[in-house]
């Protein structure tokens, strides 16, 4: 350790990329995990959920090289930031397709109150939030809200296995 350094100061780094490695395994066991649930879904025939694999793992092989060319003319902060906004872009891609899927499905006649009808529990939800989470902080303490979003995930994770189930 060289001098005038603290002994705190390689943890952050260690923590993030132990972090990130935890995140990337994650999605990648995922991956192996929901391929027969789409094969179900979406009527996938097995060429075409092995073409899913394939996709996931040739994003890999062909972004490896311009992601060391950006790290190298760039830095490595520079790379970082590319990759959020590349993650960001990939995000409202995703809210757009999100919008515009049930105006695919069903017909035009009917899109808004669809739309509406998807969207209503999340609005409630995002409108009580703010209210009940201040509630519970104050009469219940910081570990009741942490007990009631736990609550609220395994919930959600429940309704997610029913409506796999029913597709």
């Amino acid at each position: 350790m060289s001098q005038g350094s603290s002994p705190r100061t390689g943890w952050a780094p260690l923590v993030l990329i132990v972090a990130l490695f935890f995140l990337w395994g994650v999605a990648n066991n995922l991956n192996d995990v929901l391929i027969p649930h789409l094969k179900k879904a979406f009527f996938l025939t097995d060429l075409q959920s092995g073409l899913v694999q394939s996709a996931f793992y040739l994003g890999y092989f062909l972004l490896a090289v311009p992601a060391s060319l950006v790290m190298r003319r760039f830095g490595y902060k520079m790379a970082i930031v590319l990759g959020l906004v590349l993650y960001g872009t990939g995000n409202g891609l995703r809210a757009i397709v999100r919008g515009l899927l049930p105006l695919a499905l069903m017909s035009p006649a009917n899109y808004v109150l669809l739309m509406g009808r998807m969207s209503l529990p999340s609005l409630i939800g995002q409108a009580a939030t703010p209210l009940v989470g201040g509630y519970l902080l104050q009469v219940a303490g910081p570990m009741a809200v942490l007990g009631v979003m736990t609550g609220l995930a395994l919930v959600n994770v429940l309704l997610v296995g029913l409506l796999m189930r029913r597709l």
